[in-house]
């Protein structure tokens, strides 16, 4: 339902209860990326690139993977 960063955690605003069905790191440039199990995203104007104001995070990315998957993508200044 929505995503803001708080005292450097991310924060997933969902109506039941979130698990992370699998997660890995990318590099060039450094991305953290959480694939959230059960998953749909209710606001389809939530997918896409988003900006923080915070320096180690350049950007986040939502998206629906897959019928049942919700990505997170959060690329960061350093690994």
């Amino acid at each position: 339902n929505g995503m803001h960063f708080s005292n450097g955690q991310l924060i997933i605003k969902s109506a039941q209860p979130i698990s992370v069905k699998s997660q890995f790191v990318l590099k060039a440039p450094n991305r953290l990326v959480l694939d959230l199990d059960n998953a749909v995203l209710a606001d389809r104007s939530l997918i896409g690139l988003r900006s923080f104001a915070d320096p180690n995070i350049t950007q986040v990315r939502l998206g629906q993977f897959d019928d049942r998957t919700v990505r997170v993508t959060i690329t960061a200044e350093n690994p």
